[in-house]
């Protein structure tokens, strides 16, 4: 296995594609040169304000060439990055800066002030005439009465001597913490390490055969785990990457107008995001594009849409479906073929990354056939972060010293590939019987006329009822109770959903992903 670290790949980028295209944004292009040069003017001055190896700096930023350069200056400097979702609400970005205990926050003047609050008080005013969307990096460890209060604006920072070389560290050391959900309402950080990030991203760099030329998307947050392939394959590859605008976020024809614009050869995002066409945006303006890859992960995948891109992918262009949790990264793959498009039923999510050791555990043991998916990987994370205790409920320890994730996803092997059943989390009881949600979603989206599909809980007079909520091709009360009538007659009567919701589109949380929370509410309230 390889000893590399995200640093030294950083570096080798640096050194190897000086004056290739790193990075294309609203603002310009910067050679990996530029952009390493900058990176380490920030890798300088954090560790001249008090960064020690192995601390956390934490990024609230849109994306950009700053984003990009704190994320590199942060990992260059010895530290670990916590990327925050810019778009997040104050006080649940206020609970995972404080759980980070980071050394250092880099966001914008408006940001900081609503996540420090009073201590925003030692903030360097900016220029006369400045914008409060200035970005700034603050030492959270200085006074705020020191010279420089808290820290200084982007723009000085950028006047600083460059660091000289890459703060060394381990490959065992955490490189990155990704805040996912937790069950107690709070966010748990999930610790990865650099052995885990190098291990995926070189597996990705040798599968896809990415090259130079190659031109890659960064689609997510960089609070998701998608990106972690999109900053650093990309680096690895000396590849340029381009961040794709949130303007653009629920508009198909227009993302699939950039991808042409841009020259993306490599996609990379949830599904929904392609699999939703517009009314005057069809896909097929995807057959004019150069891409290579297009990769999906991140939620299950809808047939119709699916069949739909497939058609319009230039010639020679990959469909691949990815899958893994962020206590994993990707840890299972299928390659999408002509055998997957012409049934109904779902997409497999693969076969084991060869990274990957995986078994399946029922009821009873251990499964050959069906079962929580548990992984042992070199991607697998370190823990979470300040709970030890639920670190070690997730993880089953081997005698021999390998230990197994548990993955809480329910699986089955068929021909030989692994079908993803659903959530453990979400078996529900209904009226005495046991009901997987992700089923009653599968068999809602298999009506043709529904694109998107979302079953809840809710209650009623005291009781657990099943909700669901959909988005049709075409708004029709007619089709409402055509797709009622569709389960009636596939299910049985326990997994009719009581209350059946029409909605244009089914909300999206900052990650692209199905909201969940808000889905419950609406049929709620229904």
């Amino acid at each position: 296995m390889s000893e590399q670290t995200l640093s030294t790949i950083l570096m080798g980028a640096a050194s190897r594609f000086t004056s290739r295209t790193a990075l294309v944004t609203s603002g310009g292009r910067l050679t990996y040169g530029e952009l390493f040069d900058r990176a380490l003017r920030l890798s300088a001055y954090l560790v001249e304000t008090g960064l020690r190896p192995g601390d956390r700096v934490v990024i609230c930023l849109p994306k950009g060439a700053e984003l990009s350069v704190s994320i590199f200056g942060a990992l260059l400097a010895g530290g670990s990055y916590v990327p925050i979702d810019y778009t997040m609400p104050a006080a649940r970005a206020s609970l995972i800066l404080g759980d980070a205990g980071p050394s250092h926050l880099i966001t914008t003047r408006q940001i900081a002030a609503a996540l420090l609050q009073d201590e925003a008080r030692g903030l360097a005013e900016p220029a006369a005439g400045g914008s409060t969307r200035q970005e700034v990096v603050l030492s959270l460890r200085a006074a705020p009465s020191s010279k420089e209060g808290r820290g200084l604006p982007w723009s000085e920072v950028m006047t600083c001597a460059p660091l000289s070389a890459a703060v060394p560290v381990d490959e065992m050391s955490v490189a990155y913490v990704l805040y996912t959900s937790g069950s107690t309402g709070r966010p748990k950080g999930v610790m990865q390490s650099h052995r885990s990030a190098v291990a995926f991203v070189e597996w990705t760099a040798r599968h896809l055969g990415l090259r130079p030329e190659d031109v890659l998307s960064q689609h997510a947050s960089p609070s998701f785990d998608l990106t972690i392939f999109d900053f650093f394959a990309s680096a690895l590859a000396g590849a340029t990457l381009v961040p794709v605008p949130e303007w653009l976020f629920g508009q198909v024809g227009k993302t699939c107008r950039f991808i042409i614009k841009n020259g993306i050869t490599v996609w990379y995002s949830v599904p929904s995001v392609l699999l939703r066409p517009d009314e005057g945006a069809p896909l097929r303006e995807l057959e004019r594009s150069a891409l290579r890859h297009v990769i999906l992960a991140g939620e299950v995948i809808p047939k119709p849409g699916l069949k739909e891109l497939a058609a319009h992918l230039p010639q020679g262009c990959s469909l691949s479906n990815w899958f893994g949790p962020t206590e994993t990264n990707v840890c299972t793959f299928h390659d999408i073929g002509p055998e997957d498009l012409a049934t109904d039923g779902p997409v497999p999510i693969g076969i084991p990354c060869p990274y990957a050791e995986i078994r399946l555990e029922g009821p009873e043991g251990p499964s050959n056939e069906e079962g929580e998916l548990l992984v042992c990987s070199p991607t697998v994370m370190e823990g979470y972060r300040g709970l030890d205790e639920l670190t070690e409920q997730r993880f089953v320890r081997e005698a021999d010293g390998r230990k197994f994730y548990r993955t809480g996803d329910i699986v089955r092997v068929e021909s030989g590939r692994l079908s993803f059943l659903g959530r453990r989390d979400r078996l529900v009881k209904i009226r005495g019987y046991r009901i997987q949600l992700e089923e009653l979603e599968q068999a809602l989206r298999e009506h043709p006329a529904v694109t998107e599909a979302a079953v809840v809980t809710f209650q009623d007079e005291g009781r657990d009822q099943l909700g669901a909520a959909i988005a049709l091709r075409e708004p029709s009360e007619e089709l409402v109770g055509e797709v009622r009538r569709h389960c009636a007659e596939r299910l049985p009567p326990y997994m009719v959903p009581s209350r059946l919701l029409r909605l244009d589109a089914l909300p999206r949380n900052s990650r692209g992903k199905v909201d969940v929370q808000e889905v419950s509410r609406l049929v709620s309230l229904a």
